[in-house]
């Protein structure tokens, strides 16, 4: 299809365990979809992707899809 276009959004998202995409499809508004995988970061047992994703400064006039692997466990749950 070429009514849409898709960016990943690397300054927002660096490394391997999340992806952040912008999507755009006129007339419609522009959509932000992260994708994680939930793997543990550095040394740190209680520094997860998930975690990251929080605590991170995204824009606050989109919508946000999340999405990932939540096939994993998590002391959370």
């Amino acid at each position: 299809r070429n009514d849409f276009t898709v960016i990943l959004c690397s300054d927002l998202a660096l490394g391997v365990d999340m992806q952040i995409l912008q999507i755009d499809q006129p007339p419609h508004m522009l959509v932000l979809v992260a994708n994680i995988y939930n793997q543990r970061a550095g040394d740190d047992p209680h520094s997860w992707t998930l975690d990251h994703l929080i605590n991170m400064t995204l824009p606050n006039n989109l919508p946000l899809v999340i999405s990932g692997d939540w096939n994993l466990h998590h002391p959370l749950w």
